[in-house]
């Protein structure tokens, strides 16, 4: 039995490292382009929800008002949820709305559904949701003005760092640089929707407001937020290039509490993905179909702990186990580098080596946290808010 479950896993490895080897090399020969159309004007508006934010919300809202926006009018809501008084008293000074609720139990996607009210079909054409560390590039509402103008309904921005001030902030980057490569562009090359990241987003308004109901309460808001986009058969596009500045975690205090809540996202998801699976065949929605496979797959840094240990143990049962575990983790390398633009391959590429063994440490204790983990909200806390240099989109 112990052999069956050792095979299984085995065929789980090799099943996994080649479907991010597909998709990492679909990725690398085509891009993910979106449909523009330009000269139509449309207002935009901005929805920042800040919890306990108070050391970036004020830097973020400031650069966001300063924002050139030729495509027409832009507003910004930001949802203060336990923001110090001070600090609304400084937002309520901009010209900017400013809701204030008052939850026992905080959750963002709470927040966004409270400050629905704000949200008015007639006033805006596109929403845009950022985190309140979030900043945007030059000419970022321009770019998703013109995807709105020519039919989109649901894209995700182009996500990258805005700090590497340490090795794991570096690290972090770097794992995002590898997603958006694979679950966003790749996924977009291969004919599926781009993965949501959880800021970032833009939509129209009327499925802003149509979605936002509709997404369960949990600390993983962005994967009912797409399943949900993925059940409506709404594509979801990557506006790659189209960047949106955002904070890495720079403390391991502050990475283990991260991925505990994706671990722990993880876990509830499966059971949910699980559920989905026959709508998804009922209905032949490749998508959905699409994300119930993905929702199985390990975080990567998991990954390398089991492709590790699977190693170790296939040497002592045959040679046959030992060469497909170890083509497994070689595949998975593989398909890092070619996830890793050329940067990376300089000052940077040492330092993410070096970072990854603490990773690994860091992501077994978030598995054991998240497996007794008792809160039901878990917050990243930012403080970082001098972006580099914003390249123009």
């Amino acid at each position: 039995m112990g052999l069956l479950i050792f095979y299984l896993l085995m065929a789980y490895l090799l099943m996994y490292t080649t479907y991010l080897f597909v998709f990492a090399l679909a990725g690398r020969l085509s891009g993910a382009s979106v449909p523009t159309v330009r000269g139509q004007s449309k207002n935009a508006l901005i929805v920042i929800p800040a919890y306990k934010e108070d050391q970036v919300i004020l830097s973020s809202v400031h650069k966001a008002l300063a924002h050139n926006y030729a495509g027409g009018n832009v507003h910004i809501l930001v949802i203060a949820d336990h923001l110090k008084p001070g600090t609304v008293n400084a937002l309520q000074n901009l010209p900017i709305t400013v809701c204030c609720p008052n939850f026992v139990k905080s959750s963002k996607i709470k927040s966004l559904q409270h400050a629905l009210r704000y949200v008015h079909d007639s006033d805006y054409d596109f929403v845009l949701l950022l985190d309140a560390d979030n900043v945007m590039a030059d000419g970022v509402l321009d770019k998703v003005n013109e995807a709105m103008a020519a039919g989109c309904e649901v894209a995700q921005l182009h996500r990258t760092a805005k700090n590497s001030q340490t090795s794991l902030a570096v690290l972090d980057g770097a794992n995002e640089v590898i997603c958006n490569h694979i679950f966003r562009r790749g996924a977009r090359a291969m004919g599926f929707s781009s993965a949501l990241i959880g800021s970032g987003i833009a939509f129209t308004t009327s499925y802003y407001k149509h979605i936002i109901p509709l997404v369960p309460d949990s600390m993983v808001e962005d994967k009912g937020m797409e399943s949900q986009m993925l059940k409506d058969k709404v594509k979801i596009h990557f506006l790659e290039g189209v960047y949106i500045f955002d904070e890495k975690v720079s403390e391991a205090a502050n990475f283990i509490r991260q991925r505990t809540r994706w671990v722990l996202g993880m876990l509830v998801g499966v059971q949910k993905y699980l559920m989905m699976m026959p709508l998804a065949i009922k209905t032949r929605n490749k998508d959905l179909l699409h994300k119930c496979f993905q929702g199985m797959l390990l975080p990567k840094s998991l990954l390398v702990i089991v492709l590790m240990l699977c190693i170790g143990a296939s040497g002592f049962i045959s040679l046959q186990s030992f060469i497909v575990s170890l083509s497994a983790a070689a595949l998975f390398m593989v398909t890092m580098l070619i996830s890793l633009p050329k940067i990376y391959y300089h000052a940077k590429l040492s330092r993410v080596i070096l970072g990854l063994p603490g990773v690994i440490v860091m992501m077994a204790l978030a598995l054991v946290k998240a497996l007794d983990v008792k809160e039901n909200f878990i917050h990243t806390r930012h403080s970082y808010t001098e972006p580099k240099e914003s390249p123009k989109v």
